[in-house]
Parts: C-alpha cells; sequence; structure tokens
C-alpha cells in the first residue's frame, strides 16, 4: 500500500503528530510520502525524517499580539493558487490519502475519488462535544476546510462518541524533573510580550522556544532567569521532559504531551481560532 500524507503545517502541533505517525509507517513498513502546506519550506526545521517531501503554500493564519488578524489573513490567502494546487496535484500512484487538517491532500482525494481519511483534533469537532462559541461559520469551516471519507476525531475525552485519544510523542527516557524549570512556548508572541510577561518571576528558570534571531538569542543573558532556544524537536522533547511545567498558546498537540508527561500547564490561547472558541 502506498499512502501519501498531507501535514497542516502552520503551526508545530500537527507535524508533531506526523513524526509519531511516521515512526508507526515504518515499523509496519508502510511506504508513506508527506507533503506540508501553511509554511514556507526555509521555515520548518527539523524535517530530515520524511525524506523527500513536497511543500505547498496552502491555507494558513496571520497573528498579530496574540490574535488572528483577519483581514491580513483573507490578503494572503491565495485562493487561486490553492484551486491550481488541487487540480494539479496527481494522486493516481496512491492507494490512500490521509490529512492532517490539510486542505489541498483533501480537497484533491475528493475530486479524484480516492480512498481518505483524515485525523486531526479538528475532526473531534464534528461529533456532539462541549463547545463554547459554536456558530454557522465555525461549522462550515471545521466541515469543509479539509473532509475526507472517514473522520477521525482526536480529543482528551471521547464524549460518548467515536473519538480516538491524543498521539503524543515525548522524551523516551524519564529525566529528572527540576522544580523552577519551566518551558515556554507562544509562537504567536512577540518576545518583547513574552519578557514583559515573565521577567518578574526570577524564581524560576524558563526556556522559550520559538523562531527567534540572533538578538534574540544573545538578549538571554541580559535576563540570566531566561533563555531564548530555537526550534529544536530534540531539545525541546528534552527540556519538556525535565521541567515542572508549561506554559503556551494552549495547542492540542503540545497540551496532550504536558498531560502526557504530568506537567503544569497554563496557557494563554490564541484569540480568535477557531478551535479555542
Amino acid at each position: 500500500m502506498k499512502i501519501l500524507y498531507g501535514v497542516q503545517a502552520t503551526g508545530n502541533g500537527h507535524i508533531t503528530r506526523a513524526r509519531a505517525m511516521n515512526q508507526a509507517f515504518k515499523n509496519n513498513k508502510l511506504e508513506v510520502d508527506f507533503m506540508f502546506s501553511g509554511r514556507k519550506q526555509e521555515d520548518l526545521f527539523d524535517m530530515e525524517e520524511f525524506g523527500n517531501y513536497a511543500c505547498y503554500q496552502g491555507l494558513t493564519f496571520i497573528t498579530k499580539s496574540g490574535s488572528i488578524a483577519p483581514i491580513a489573513t483573507l490578503k494572503k490567502s491565495n485562493i487561486r493558487q490553492l484551486y491550481r494546487d488541487i487540480r494539479a496535484l496527481d494522486l493516481s500512484q496512491y492507494d490512500l490519502i490521509l490529512t492532517d487538517f490539510e486542505p489541498i491532500s483533501a480537497w484533491s482525494a475528493r475530486a479524484q475519488r480516492k480512498n481518505s481519511v483524515a485525523i486531526g483534533h479538528q475532526y473531534a469537532f464534528g461529533h456532539k462535544i462541549p463547545k463554547a462559541g459554536d456558530n454557522f461559520l465555525t461549522r462550515l469551516f471545521m466541515q469543509y476546510f479539509a473532509p475526507a471519507k472517514v473522520e477521525l476525531g482526536l480529543h482528551w475525552h471521547h464524549f460518548g462518541q467515536s473519538i480516538l485519544p491524543p498521539i503524543a510523542q515525548t522524551h523516551s527516557k524519564p529525566l529528572k524533573v527540576i522544580n523552577n524549570k519551566i518551558v515556554v512556548y507562544l509562537g504567536f508572541e512577540s518576545p518583547e510580550d513574552i519578557i514583559h510577561l515573565i521577567a518578574p518571576f526570577s524564581d524560576y528558570i524558563f526556556y522559550v522556544y520559538g523562531n527567534f534571531g540572533e538578538d534574540i538569542i544573545n538578549s538571554s543573558s541580559d535576563l540570566p532567569h531566561i533563555k531564548f532556544c530555537r526550534l529544536s524537536r530534540e531539545t525541546f522533547k528534552e527540556d519538556l521532559a525535565s521541567c515542572n511545567g508549561v506554559i503556551s498558546n494552549a495547542g492540542f498537540e503540545l497540551s496532550s504531551e504536558a498531560i502526557h508527561l504530568g506537567k503544569k500547564i497554563l496557557v494563554k490561547p490564541l484569540a480568535g481560532q477557531i478551535e479555542l472558541l
């Protein structure tokens, strides 16, 4: 069986889940090609395990000061290119299309009448589960952004529905917990806002991960209890395993990893994100 696996790459959570899935594919000797959309290829990191993967513009959202910027998001969206990519993607060599909320693979599968399976947190919202701020537009978005013939929702509880538990990839070995160590991943916040939030708490050591430039990395010397770290899956997993708490934007995958490891979590949801309404 040959599989095409489409992954939403706007954030790192979907990619993290794809890493866990990729290990399962290898263990079962399945032939899988990967494609990612929602972020420029040069902004992706630690992608060697996915081999000769494809990368598309897809659809993503623009953020500003911890909130989704709707107008900027609409300006950034290139629906014409999305349509072209859907039409141009040739699926004839594949027996199955998997999509992790990735629209190009999902809609190409529908257009070419290929067997398709979707997996992800977003698909849990198609079931009767507790929701806040639910409305017609959010339901429409969730239903048609990346549809598939079979949709497998992931959530922390099944609510009596056909919902699977999270797929969490954590450090393979238990590490000693450092009581005052906090991992911070606020990918939609500016470094200045992050510093403003955590600088007063000098009794803790904060390991702040993000796509930072050299100026931000070097600024750690001015605040010895704040360490800015480059994005790296392996070092992040190590710090997550040895920390005592996590501060994040409430992404499903990171929250699932933290819960799996028994870590305390403080979240600042991205304002306007449909999953969190």
